[in-house]
């Protein structure tokens, strides 16, 4: 399982499927000058974890990458992957400042001798 950080960007409704199955859609940035938004399915009970995560949270995801084959009728194969959330956890108050005003930390512009 991996883990990936992110600034919470879209965090869709929950959609019954079926009578068997729902799932929702969680998209997070990531930092720098070259942000990526990546998007995160939470299926069955997993979609009760971004009931309390609002847009703006900095938050960290435990995934896990999944990948299927599908045939077509006309005989063709197409491949699909899915990046299924496991867990979320809320990160630091502090990371969460620093996504929403955009500010770093940079330690060697401090002011004192030592």
């Amino acid at each position: 399982m991996s883990k990936f950080k992110g600034q919470v960007v879209f965090t869709s409704p929950t959609k019954q499927v079926s009578d068997k199955f729902k799932k929702r859609a969680i998209t997070l940035k990531t930092d720098g000058d070259y942000p990526q938004y990546v998007t995160f399915d939470l299926t069955q009970d997993k979609c009760e974890l971004a009931d309390n995560i609002k847009t703006g949270d900095v938050i960290e995801v435990s995934y896990e990458l999944k990948g299927r084959s599908w045939e077509a009728p006309d005989g063709t194969t197409k491949y699909f992957n899915t990046v299924e959330a496991w867990t979320i956890n809320l990160c630091s108050p502090i990371d969460n400042l620093k996504a929403k005003f955009n500010t770093t930390t940079d330690e060697s512009s401090d002011d004192l001798p030592f």
